[in-house]
């Protein structure tokens, strides 16, 4: 059964990015995916999840983070979707979490070659396809069980997917081609009843890997819940497809937005996860400054202003910035895109004897600060 209390006690979504229903061979889990500045968010943080945001800060290329919760296990599973510009990232990144699980040279082979993704996606000004990448361990101990990889199959315009040539390029590779669930994915994005939203790859400490294709619903193709039925006609996937359409009235009045299905190399253990959230999708909003916008020490006072400006030098055109500000400022200088939540985080990391107490206080004055950016043409929003 789903815990059908924990889905009452959510009223607000706007920091829930899912709930996740987790159909295994023998059992139906529930988790709540809580985005940073949740309160759930806040008081789950523990060293490692900071350690992590902070290196990914430190190359450069840190978007949001995230928590998956759920009340059976004591498991720490943390995410943080990254925005990488460049190889240099990407592979800083992957030796971090390589340090954290000992992972064999196949498994790095496997994972290089997800990693040309990025030469199928051909969308101008964008990003690595790299975009999530997280960790599992136990509560109590900083040794990591597993990490993840996430590839995105969208380009800058996320209506756009790639996923017919992303598939053409897995099939390449003889241990995807293999793969019973792959062969499944690939004949429902081949008929246009799903989409493949994007490809997660997970080791564990025992050398073990398994690859999750995650589903989405596209125009003229079939609802998750026809999904689902189909799903029940495939030996792999029968009990666990039936075990989700047994509660799908407890979930109606939420919108099914992805199915994930996962069974690694060996078709063992298959599992079936479902993505929900609320019918009307909070939406994060992305942030870059204005090409132009620089910091200018003057006379001691540190003034933003727009150089392409022919008269920036006129004090009409300055906006003064105190110690935070500029932290904010070379922040987002720094990361080229940014989220509100994500310029939050940052300003967080910086407070020494930070407490959750604090968040809602920096979140307000932060909102403020780039709504005025915003507003005086030094920011602008982009997709």
């Amino acid at each position: 059964m789903v815990d059908k209390k924990l889905f009452d006690e959510i009223t607000d979504w706007s920091r829930i990015d899912y709930i996740c229903i987790k159909s295994k061979m023998r059992s139906l889990d529930t988790s709540v995916y809580y985005l940073d500045g949740h309160p759930m968010f806040e008081k789950t943080l523990s060293g490692s999840d900071m350690e992590f945001m902070d290196f990914v800060r430190e190359i450069k290329g840190y978007g949001t983070s995230e928590k998956m919760i759920d009340s059976k296990t004591t498991m720490d599973r943390f995410y943080v979707r990254v925005n990488l510009e460049n190889d240099q990232q990407e592979r800083e990144l992957i030796d971090y979490l390589k340090k954290k699980v000992k992972t064999s040279e196949e498994q790095m082979e496997f994972l290089d070659y997800l990693r040309g993704i990025d030469n199928v996606i051909k969308s101008k000004n964008d990003c690595k396809s790299l975009y999530y990448c997280g960790f599992s361990k136990k509560d109590t101990s900083s040794e990591f069980d597993e990490i993840r990889f996430y590839f995105k199959t969208f380009g800058v315009d996320e209506s756009i997917h790639y996923d017919e040539e992303i598939s053409s390029y897995l099939e390449k590779n003889v241990e995807i081609k293999e793969d019973r669930t792959f062969q499944l994915v690939r004949e429902l994005i081949q008929t246009r009843k799903a989409g493949l939203r994007c490809l997660g790859l997970e080791f564990d400490d025992s050398f073990v890997t398994r690859v999750k294709y995650y589903l989405c619903q596209i125009p003229g193709g079939d609802e998750i819940k026809e999904l689902l039925h189909k799903l029940k006609e495939v030996n792999e996937y029968t009990s666990q497809a039936e075990r989700i359409l047994s509660v799908w009235d407890q979930i109606s009045n939420l919108r099914c937005d992805m199915i994930q299905l996962s069974s690694g190399y060996k078709n063992e253990n298959a599992n079936i996860n479902l993505y929900l959230c609320a019918r009307e999708r909070y939406k994060q909003k992305y942030y870059a400054l204005e090409e132009g916008a620089v910091l200018r020490d003057i006379g001691g006072v540190f003034f933003l202003v727009n150089i392409h400006e022919k008269h920036y030098y006129d004090l009409k055109h300055l906006l003064s910035v105190n110690e935070t500000g500029q932290v904010i400022i070379r922040y987002l200088q720094d990361n080229k895109i940014c989220t509100l939540d994500g310029i939050v985080s940052h300003l967080r990391s910086k407070i020494i004897n930070y407490t959750p107490e604090l968040y809602p206080i920096i979140y307000e004055d932060c909102k403020a600060f780039i709504e005025n950016l915003y507003h005086n043409n030094y920011l602008k929003e982009v997709n």
